[in-house]
């Protein structure tokens, strides 16, 4: 957790203590005020505090930390070595043999890294790893349930969003089984950090592999 989250959830845990709020819709209209932001993950990563602070305080709400956190331990390493390899070699043979998945992830790929840096392919990779698994692994799935209906649910939402921009149905279905394997990773774990860095390798080895692609097409014309 960066420290303007941190800060966020020490100031949110002295306002819901300090204060008499009578829905939790109403302390998360303190959002502004407190954060001084709105962007998707320190919104989420509010609500997870909120959902823990205000379970805490006795009321009838899902903790969203108390079933993904923020730990790490040694053996994740596996996990995640074992995530991005089997992400990374299913997206590699399905590029070989299914067409119009490969159609959907060149366009994909032209649209987002034509005009990159190589260092750019580093942000590129883990600002979306890191914001899109607080999003569905760290907010969706607790508040849905740790079990495989919700893997399944949220899988499905996260393929569903990755439609359009020349992306096509072939490109949902990879996402869903993407979702599936970061949603399995993190119930094994109980760790948000699992899927993120699983997230994040996996949008680089991608990057890399276009990238390396591209140009041994370019050099052979």
């Amino acid at each position: 957790m960066d420290l303007l989250s941190t800060n966020c959830c020490l100031r949110l845990k002295s306002q819901f203590r300090n204060s008499h709020f009578h829905s939790v819709s109403q302390f998360l209209g303190v959002d502004r005020e407190i954060c001084g932001c709105s962007s998707s993950p320190n919104f989420f990563t509010k609500l997870c505090c909120v959902s823990h602070f205000a379970a805490r305080e006795g009321w009838p709400v899902l903790d969203c930390s108390a079933d993904i956190t923020f730990s790490f331990e040694l053996w994740h390493l596996e996990l995640i070595a074992g995530s991005v390899i089997l992400v990374s070699s299913s997206r590699f043979l399905l590029l070989k043999t299914w067409p119009d998945f490969a159609e959907s992830s060149q366009a994909a790929n032209q649209q987002v890294l034509t005009s990159l840096e190589p260092l750019d392919y580093l942000l590129v990779a883990f600002l979306p790893g890191i914001s899109e698994e607080l999003l569905f692994r760290g907010a969706l799935l607790p508040l849905f349930g740790v079990n495989w209906t919700s893997i399944f649910a949220v899988a499905a939402l996260f393929g569903v969003l990755h439609l359009g921009s020349g992306r096509k149905y072939s490109f949902a279905v990879w996402a869903t089984f993407v979702g599936l394997v970061y949603g399995y990773a993190t119930t094994l774990s109980s760790s948000i950090i699992v899927p993120m860095a699983s997230h994040a390798l996996n949008n680089l080895v991608g990057g890399i592999i276009w990238r390396y692609s591209s140009n041994s097409s370019k050099s052979t014309r």
